[in-house]
């Protein structure tokens, strides 16, 4: 009749360098709670609830957040759920940042034959007292033997603007054959988008020198619009082969310059204060082409093998790899592999740099419940307008299942 659900993931890392002489920082080591939440689903009462750090898988609501979410399933098929909180904002330094809050409804809808499901929602957030985001949206999601379609939309009614739309589409038109679409449009627009480039972190503080009109103005001119588009093929040449190929298109408009108000008002008592907000240029279309082959079972049982290509055109360099993964289990415990890729880039800014990177990977099952992981690898890295680099790096990790 219910279910109880715990996540913790959490890391620290501790810096070994700290304190050495020539750190700025005295002190680099950090802690870190990624997710910390306990979910019910009480099928006698049809209610569910999920309270703690967590993250939503839609209801337009973005990256992590300490709050509550619950619900109560009308129907077997209809479920309708409120959810409030503050999104979690992490930064890499102890500056003052801004805070977020958010409230929100959205119902979740089931087709009797499971083939259909949608989601439509509502979300208001705030930062720091005044509007950051007001929107809705929804998500359908088709799904038959043959062909899946996955839609999303999120529109911002206070700004008046499409934040999100995406396409995805896989299609078997034959039996090998396996056609993959997506088309992703992003224009997240949020009030607290004003402080991209200023040296204020806060709304709260930008208030003191500017209105809030304003600083909606400077968040739509601040916020870029980011295409993706990627049409790709499966192919299955036989049981233990497939074969992929894609193209993904990308694509972004720029943000004009402007003016730090703060800095602006430094300059009063020093006129060397550069208060200048530089502007982000725009990209033409930029390309990225990969093929890649999957082979299993090809000399003994249960390896696996994956050799993949690719060519990336950006707007500032254009890189050439490619990579050998591999996993050879020559006995029922014992599961050895190896990676072998290289790159080639060339940049206006750091000309060419070519990397050689092997790595090999061992995985050791103990029993059922334990088992133990290594890996090593190295980097050999030519730079062109730089020194050389020979980066080593190595891992060992053990994995309980209880």
């Amino acid at each position: 009749d219910r279910t109880v659900f715990a996540v913790f993931n959490a890391n620290h890392t501790y810096d070994f360098l700290a304190g050495n002489e020539g750190r700025e920082d005295d002190d680099k080591s950090e802690s870190d709670v990624r997710r910390a939440y306990l979910e019910l689903d009480d099928k006698q009462y049809n209610v569910v609830g999920k309270v703690g750090r967590q993250s939503s898988r839609n209801g337009g609501v973005f990256g992590t957040y300490d709050g509550l979410e619950a619900g109560y399933r009308v129907t077997p098929r209809w479920l309708v759920s409120a959810m409030a909180g503050k999104p979690i904002i992490r930064t890499y330094s102890d500056v003052e940042i801004y805070e977020k809050s958010f409230y929100g409804v959205k119902a979740d809808v089931t087709s009797a034959n499971k083939e259909l499901s949608s989601n439509m929602f509502f979300v208001h957030q705030d930062v720091d007292g005044i509007l950051d985001r007001q929107a809705i949206g929804g998500d359908l999601r088709y799904a038959i033997k043959g062909l899946s379609v996955f839609a999303l939309i999120d529109y911002d009614i206070a700004y008046k603007d499409l934040s999100l739309f995406n396409v995805r589409v896989g299609w078997n038109y034959t039996k090998s054959n396996k056609l993959n679409f997506s088309y992703n449009r992003r224009h997240l627009l949020m009030t607290s988008r004003a402080l991209e480039g200023m040296s204020i972190t806060t709304i709260d503080k930008l208030l003191d020198y500017l209105p809030e009109d304003e600083i909606r103005e400077i968040a739509e001119d601040r916020t870029r619009v980011d295409d993706t588009l990627t049409i790709g093929n499966s192919y299955q040449i036989n049981e233990d082969q497939q074969l992929n190929a894609d193209v993904t298109i990308l694509r972004s408009t720029g943000s004009p310059g402007g003016i730090d108000p703060e800095k602006e008002a430094q300059k009063l008592i020093d006129p060397t204060v550069d208060s200048t907000v530089y502007p982000v240029e725009a990209t033409d279309s930029q390309f990225i082409y990969s093929l890649q082959w999957i082979s299993s079972n090809t000399f003994i049982e249960r390896d696996l093998y994956v050799v993949g290509l690719r060519r990336s055109q950006f707007t500032r360099y254009t890189e050439n790899s490619m990579f050998v993964n591999a996993r050879v289990p020559f006995a029922t415990q014992w599961r050895p592999g190896f990676r072998l890729s290289y790159s080639s880039r060339d940049s206006e800014s750091f000309g060419k740099r070519t990397t050689l990177s092997p790595s090999i990977k061992v995985n050791y099952r103990v029993n059922k419940s334990w088992s133990l992981d290594a890996d090593l690898g190295v980097d050999i890295v030519k730079n062109e307008l730089a020194p050389n680099e020979i980066r080593t790096r190595g891992r060992v990790a053990y994995n309980y299942i209880f």
